[in-house]
């Protein structure tokens, strides 16, 4: 830093151009200083925010070149925005109390006993230097992202924001739930991956057993279609069976593996569909 307090283009110069533009004596020499620690405050809010602008482009070229991972970028883009800004703030303050007059030499054994408050200050945060770790280890990996639908401990709820320290998560009533990263122990995350949906129906002992279970899962197969849902393996495909019967009913369940983000809207048309092609078909398909 010496060499911008010593070089031409330093808080000494401009206050020396300053100076020569304002009134001599106290209050003009107070009133240089003064604007040059404003320029240096101003210098560094534009730069952060033209770097924030250049790390969102970078971020949106990166989604449109991938096609995938926009919420783990948006993650990692926050995090590097708030650490560079505090890295900027920090260095143009100092800045700004030289040029006010401030010498370094005064601010050196300042900054030496905060290094030392700062490690005796470490040692006694140690759960706080734990939810950091544990939050790099987080990010890094990709454990989760935000907007994923994850069950963390008894919480079970879509993540808002992801920190260093914690991570915030919203349940489907809305209430928000605040998390430290180190008591992430064990995380089901729904959204890698597809959930199963089942759908339990009971026909009428008169239902032609296998013409329902077909019409049972062609209903199913063109709903996943309508969402663009394909399955990813045999397995995955919807299936019809038989969970129970009696003398006037016989209970089936369809089963189908959807998307956490989707598992409401497909499930809700699905029974829609299925009652229209009841009412198409009253005598073929009836519930009981």
């Amino acid at each position: 830093m010496s060499w911008f307090l010593d070089s031409s283009v330093g808080p000494a110069t401009l206050y020396s151009s300053f100076q020569a533009l304002l009134p001599s004596g106290f209050w003009g020499i107070w009133l240089a200083r003064l604007i040059v620690s404003a320029l240096i405050l101003l210098a560094a809010r534009m730069l952060v925010r033209a770097f924030r602008r250049l790390l969102a482009h970078g971020v949106s070229a990166a989604v449109a070149r991938t096609g995938r991972g926009q919420r783990r970028l948006n993650t990692l883009q926050g995090l590097l925005s708030s650490t560079f800004s505090y890295a900027i703030y920090f260095v143009a303050c100092l800045l700004a109390l030289f040029a006010l007059g401030v010498p370094p030499g005064t601010l050196a054994p300042l900054l030496g006993f905060a290094s030392v408050l700062g490690l005796a200050v470490g040692f006694g945060a140690q759960r706080l230097v734990r939810d950091v770790i544990t939050g790099l280890f987080i990010l890094g990996e990709g454990q989760f992202d935000v907007g994923d639908w994850v069950t963390i401990g008894s919480v079970t709820g879509r993540v808002e924001d992801i920190g260093l320290r914690i991570t915030r998560l919203r349940d489907d009533q809305g209430r928000a739930y605040i998390i430290a990263n180190g008591d992430v122990t064990h995380v089901f995350n729904a959204s890698d991956g597809a959930i199963r949906l089942p759908i339990e129906l009971t026909l009428q002992r008169t239902t032609p057993l296998d013409e329902g279970l077909a019409l049972l899962r062609a209903t199913a197969e063109e709903t996943l279609r309508t969402f663009t849902v394909t399955a990813t393996s045999p397995e995955m495909e919807p299936a019809v069976m038989v969970i129970g019967m009696d003398a006037a009913k016989v209970s089936v369940r369809l089963v189908l593996w959807v998307p956490v983000g989707d598992r409401d809207a497909i499930e809700d048309a699905l029974r829609r569909r299925l009652l229209l092609v009841i009412a198409e078909k009253p005598n073929e398909f009836a519930l009981a």
